[in-house]
């Protein structure tokens, strides 16, 4: 009887399975350094988009406001690129997060926020060098939540950009956005309208921009 498998992407060598993943994860994280931000000589900025879903408000408090997320993160890191077709095709794979490079990218007003694990998070990786990251999180902001305006609105925001880089190492953008469309109800505040600008300041000791992506929650108790 003649068995016949499907899986023509594996090869046999010395006895031993020849798996796509693991040669390209030889070659692209053998001498990699993930301390090492993926800036090059001739494109020293590293460009980092970053969106966010809104899962549901947890807690809407006085002072705070408690919600989960999803956060979106992609950027290029020319070190983790290869050929697909000496792979067998293969164009993307999964990887731990923590084993790449990863922007430092904080909720600037954070109030005891809490980010998913980043060593149980694993990054999508394409032949091209994408990196491509969600982060699930449960964020807990500071909001002035007590003085609502004359419609009865409240208005909260979370800010976020990078801890340590300014925008000529490291470059936020801003691609869609934010996501509602997974929204959980709550059946004690409404949310109105959320949306998100790209803001850039320069202050007075340096002559480097320092970008961050605002999301804008425009929000109303019920009852």
């Amino acid at each position: 009887m003649t068995i016949c498998f499907p899986f023509r992407s594996i090869r046999f060598r010395e006895g031993q399975a020849t798996v796509p993943e693991e040669e390209i994860l030889k070659l692209i994280l053998g001498n990699y350094n993930d301390k090492a931000r993926p800036g090059t000589v001739t494109t020293p900025t590293v460009i980092v988009d970053h969106t966010l879903s809104l899962l549901r408000i947890v807690e809407f408090g006085p002072k705070t406001l408690t919600a989960e997320v999803w956060q979106a993160l992609h950027w290029k890191d020319p070190r983790l690129t290869w050929t697909p077709r000496s792979y067998h095709g293969l164009q993307s794979l999964s990887i731990p997060a923590d084993s790449v490079w990863l922007p430092d990218v904080v909720l600037y007003n954070n109030g005891g926020s809490e980010q998913g694990q980043i060593s149980k998070v694993r990054a999508t990786v394409y032949y091209h060098g994408m990196v491509y990251l969600v982060i699930p999180s449960r964020i807990v902001s500071y909001c002035e939540s007590s003085t609502p305006n004359d419609q009865g609105d409240v208005t909260c925001q979370w800010k976020f950009g990078s801890w340590t880089n300014n925008g000529l190492k490291v470059n936020l953008t801003n691609s869609r956005p934010p996501d509602v469309s997974n929204y959980e109800v709550n059946s004690a505040v409404d949310v109105l309208k959320v949306d998100s600008t790209r803001n850039e300041i320069f202050y007075e000791c340096c002559p480097e921009p320092y970008p961050d992506i605002t999301y804008k929650l425009t929000l109303k108790r019920k009852g």
